[in-house]
């Protein structure tokens, strides 16, 4: 797994990660690529990710072009103060051009709204 990005809102902090393989699979598409969204809450009694869904991420090619993606995983609920989940992304790039930008906008009811946008996302091979 390697990092991407990483940082910090008033809530939480968080780190993007791609899933590479060291072998060679011919029956992987180069095409997809396994993204890992890590959040941790460090300042929030309580941080609702119940029912954040595919509709609530967008990920943004350079031309600002939303690229296909799916959403493999997600929490099923929230995460106490010092509690980590994460959300696991195959993006479909197809060649897409770089860098991207992946934005999570959600507003759970009751609860403050998450925002996080990271921009200048560049996969990486190894």
């Amino acid at each position: 797994m390697l990092s991407l990005k990483s940082g910090q809102t008033q809530m939480f902090s968080y780190g993007l990660y791609h899933i590479v393989s060291d072998t060679e699979n011919p029956s992987s598409s180069p095409t997809e690529l396994d993204l890992v969204l890590v959040m941790r809450n460090y300042n929030a009694k309580w941080l609702n990710l119940q029912g954040i869904s595919k509709t609530n991420f967008s990920v943004l090619d350079a031309k600002g072009q939303e690229l296909k993606f799916y959403l493999r995983e997600s929490p099923s609920s929230g995460i106490a103060n010092d509690e980590s989940a994460l959300f696991h992304l195959i993006v479909r790039s197809q060649n897409a051009p770089t860098p991207w930008t992946l934005r999570l906008q959600a507003k759970p009811d009751d609860f403050t709204p998450i925002e996080l946008t990271i921009p200048s996302i560049v996969p990486r091979d190894k």
